[in-house]
């Protein structure tokens, strides 16, 4: 966002009905912490800040709603339950979201790479999990199997052996993994 900041504002900045505005990118780490969302919203509020994008799970989401509504902020989380956008005037969904996709891309593997059986693992964290349910609940109306939904693993998990293997076992044509971190997935 930076980046893409400092691009336009060399370009003039942004114009909004024939005047031209500055991107000014002001940065709140909350930590995955709802109480430090709440306290970064608050902030950003105080400071005059009407558009933020962020934060970037579910918990935190939920947690600066109301900041957000009271004080006209529209807010753009990386947050995926339905009821926060719905009917929040304030929040707009950050990116495509597994219930959205997941659906779409379970009917392609069953009708194009002969997928019948779907197993699935979670981090045991309030997004994953929640995506997790959603991508079982999706599998189950179009009639997969799912062998496996109940297996999660602590985000710092470095040995996945004991907890893929049982899964494994029930050897299902597609593995989903809910939630993985980027650095989790290869090991």
């Amino acid at each position: 966002m930076q980046t893409l900041a400092a691009m336009l504002n060399e370009k003039g900045g942004v114009e909004i009905g024939g005047t031209a505005y500055k991107i000014e990118i002001v940065t709140f780490d909350d930590q995955k912490d709802p109480k430090r969302a709440i306290a970064g919203m608050e902030q950003m509020a105080q400071q005059g800040i009407h558009y933020v994008v962020g934060p970037n799970v579910d918990d935190g989401a939920a947690a600066v709603r109301p900041v957000a509504e009271t004080n006209d902020i529209i807010y753009i989380p990386y947050a995926f339950p339905k009821e926060l956008y719905k009917p929040a005037e304030n929040a707009i969904l950050g990116m495509v979201a597994s219930y959205q996709s997941g659906p779409a891309i379970y009917k392609y593997l069953k009708e194009n790479k002969g997928v019948t059986k779907v197993a699935f693992v979670a981090a045991n964290e309030s997004d994953p999990l929640s995506q997790r349910d959603s991508g079982v609940a999706a599998a189950k109306a179009l009639g997969l199997e799912v062998t496996s939904a109940d297996v999660t693993y602590q985000v710092d998990t470095t040995d996945f052996t004991p907890v893929l293997l049982p899964v494994l076992k029930s050897q299902p044509d597609l593995l989903v993994l809910s939630g993985v971190a980027p650095a989790a997935a290869p090991r």
